[in-house]
This record gives structure tokens, sequence and C-alpha cells, in this order.
């Protein structure tokens, strides 16, 4: 929520989903006078160490793409496990469009793959 990321800046004509401005005008609704760089607000300012495997998708245009980048780069720094799939101009949450296009069946499929081999599953019942 501290919307610290440079992507914040070099994405923001190009993220068709999230606009910098509305992102720190809500921030500020959640947080109130809190500080928005605490571990709780924004978790690549926390202690990452002893998180499960984590598998995270972003969009190469989003405004958050610096922040999923730092969040991947600090889990691995703090010890933990931790991969990032950059997709190519896919907006914000797109594998809940999986119903619509082709890349969101591919992200939930990886999505899928990715869980099976953080549990030591090779299928699902």
């Amino acid at each position: 929520l501290s919307g610290s990321g440079e992507s914040m800046k070099t994405n923001a004509d190009a993220d068709p989903m999230l606009a910098p401005a509305a992102i720190d005008r809500f921030a500020r609704y959640y947080l109130g006078d809190r500080d928005p760089q605490a571990p709780l607000a924004s978790p690549v300012f926390a202690d990452l160490s002893a998180l499960p495997p984590m598998f995270v998708l972003v969009g190469s245009t989003e405004v958050l793409l610096s922040d999923s980048e730092r969040l991947v780069e600090r889990v691995n720094e703090a010890g933990g496990k931790a991969s990032l799939d950059i997709w190519p101009r896919m907006p914000h949450v797109f594998p809940l469009l999986a119903g619509l296009i082709p890349e969101g069946r591919k992200a939930v499929s990886d999505i899928g793959e990715f869980v099976r081999g953080a549990l030591g599953t090779s299928a699902v019942n």
C-alpha cells in the first residue's frame, strides 16, 4: 500500500485496471494515519521468512509489476521459495478471466501445477 514501486510510475499509463491515484486514495482510506510502509500494510517491508512456497503472476503492464518483483526477491532473500511469472500485456487478476481468454486458462493451469508441486501431489482427485 506504499505505492513505492517503480512501475507505479512507468506503467501508470499502460495499466488498464489500476490507476496509481486510485490505489493511493484507497490506501489512505484503509490505513488512515498509519504508515503505508508498515509490514502489515505493505508486505515488501515485512519479515518474509518462514513463508510457504509462493507463486506470483503479474502482467507486464501492471502498476504492481515492480512490487511483485520486489516481493519475490525479498522472499527468496529471506530463505523462502518464491517464483514470478510475468505475462505480456495481461491485466491485473487476469486468471479470473479464465472463462474468456486462453492466457487466463493457462495461468489457472499453472497455478494448479504449482499447488500440486508444493503439496507433493501429482494429480487432482
